[in-house]
């Protein structure tokens, strides 16, 4: 017979810690403690308790040769409904354990990888926004560079097999050349999932618990290509998503390989088209009409590709994740994502 509500037996301090509660609590003063001294984050996060994660994980539960999602997908629902069967065996509060448990997992992102939203970021230059005018400059460049790209390609959809491994090289070079510490050599992997991804809506997503980066394999493979990037980027501690872009974009047109160069290029015009339309319609016209009839064509297969998974609730994931942003200390949500255009502008006008 179950013990009642009033006679469950008072929880031991060993037990308070085991349900995640104390470690979720230690998480919340070291955070505070971050907040509080900034220089802390970089010094013993990023450069002490980061690099011994990324390292450790990488050259062991990273070696296995399948996505580690799935792993997390089986096992954390396995550990929860273990504590809970626990919970229920020795009379404490499943409520009290199923929480703590939660909380032990949300304690677990920041030290895996979330502590990075609170350390320095990639770049130090103030970013101030581009007219009109400087934006239609841009996306004129990038249509130019597109076109010269595209010329030499003959198949722009054919998916390369050694594509990751080489993004992934890209990306480690060009962190490196602006002085941030390339630990380890995180995964990506394109998951088998009839556009899930998509459908929630997102492109791609770098997940702590498996310490690796996945996206859809229902992109093409320029739009792969790109995301790879962002995502790995994010996976070697840029937590920036504007910075991830402006990485993706500085890896994959130093490439020697046109498919890589013309994906930058690509995503780059698309990203300027996207916020000329929203403020200049007569501007967004006239650069969409000066640029190459085959990169307009690609871009007109990407937004037809991305018709093919609508989202289950149209608006949701933009929404959860501008929220999911300013939690994390970052007031301008989503909106990061377009001071990509502004790094690029400030790299090209230095």
């Amino acid at each position: 017979m179950m013990p009642s509500s009033e006679n469950k037996p008072s929880l031991s301090r060993r037990q308070v810690l085991q349900s995640g509660w104390g470690g979720f609590v230690f998480t919340l003063v070291v955070l505070f403690l971050f907040k509080l001294f900034p220089g802390l984050t970089d010094a013993i996060y990023r450069g002490i308790i980061f690099p011994f994660i990324r390292m450790a994980w990488d050259y062991t539960i990273g070696l296995l040769p399948f996505p580690i999602i799935y792993l997390v997908l089986i096992g954390a629902p396995l550990s929860l409904f273990y504590h809970i069967k626990k919970a229920r065996k020795n009379g404490y509060s499943v409520l009290w354990m199923a929480s703590g448990k939660l909380a032990g997992w949300a304690a677990s992102f920041f030290w895996l990888w979330g502590f990075n939203y609170w350390c320095s970021d990639l770049q130090s230059d103030e970013l101030r926004g581009l007219s009109d005018q400087q934006l239609y400059e841009l996306g004129v460049s990038a249509s130019r560079s597109a076109a010269q790209e595209r010329s030499d390609i003959a198949h722009p959809f054919a998916e390369r097999k050694d594509a990751i491994d080489l993004v992934n090289w890209e990306v480690k070079e060009i962190l490196q050349q602006k002085k941030w510490k390339t630990y380890g050599n995180p995964g990506y992997h394109t998951l088998n999932d009839n556009g899930f991804i998509r459908r929630i809506g997102i492109s791609g997503i770098y997940f702590p618990y498996a310490g690796e980066g996945y996206s859809s394999n229902t992109f093409n493979p320029l739009s792969s290509y790109f995301i790879a990037a962002h995502e790995l980027a994010h996976a070697y501690g840029v937590s920036h998503e504007g910075e991830a872009d402006y990485v993706a974009w500085s890896a994959l047109r130093n490439d020697s390989i046109p498919e890589f160069r013309y994906s930058a290029h690509v995503y780059l015009l698309k990203s300027v088209r996207s916020l000329l339309r929203a403020s200049n319609d007569s501007l967004w016209m006239k650069l969409v009409q000066q640029t190459d009839a085959k990169v307009n064509r690609d871009i007109a297969l990407m937004r037809l590709e991305w018709e093919l998974y609508p989202e289950f609730n149209p608006g949701l994931g933009e929404k959860v994740n501008d929220h999911y942003l300013q939690l994390m200390g970052n007031p301008q949500g989503v909106r990061t994502y377009d001071q990509f255009v502004e790094l690029v502008w400030n790299d090209s006008t230095r």
